[in-house]
């Protein structure tokens, strides 16, 4: 119905198939570890102050994340203890995922 409708050359069907089985890869925590230690390998070692915790594949499954522990603040507490050092930091990161990797992260919030 909702197709047969549409003036738009979107199928919003296909959009929301699309949608929904992006939704089920970001909960899978098995592949967001697998990213997670991809990234790490890609970027660490050239991107100077970046810190991303390796994971602990012990524990990880499908529902669970676990990864080692890293001393440091909560920027979610703490907003004003981000200086400059970190905002350059996380710029070079996001760009050398973006011009080095070839990924875009397209969720960066502080849990990421």
């Amino acid at each position: 119905l909702v197709r047969r409708f549409m003036v738009a050359t979107v199928d919003p069907v296909q959009i929301v198939e699309d949608w929904a089985k992006t939704l089920w890869d970001e909960l899978d925590y098995k592949k967001e570890a697998q990213s997670m230690e991809d990234m790490r390998h890609a970027l660490c070692g050239s991107v100077h102050g970046l810190v991303i915790p390796r994971v602990n594949w012990q524990f990880t499954s499908l529902r669970v994340l676990a990864t080692e522990w890293v001393d440091g603040l909560k920027l979610t507490e703490q907003p004003k203890a981000v200086n400059h050092a970190h905002v350059a930091v996380g710029v070079e990161a996001f760009a050398a995922m973006i011009l080095d990797v070839g990924v875009v992260h397209a969720d960066p919030h502080p849990g990421n």
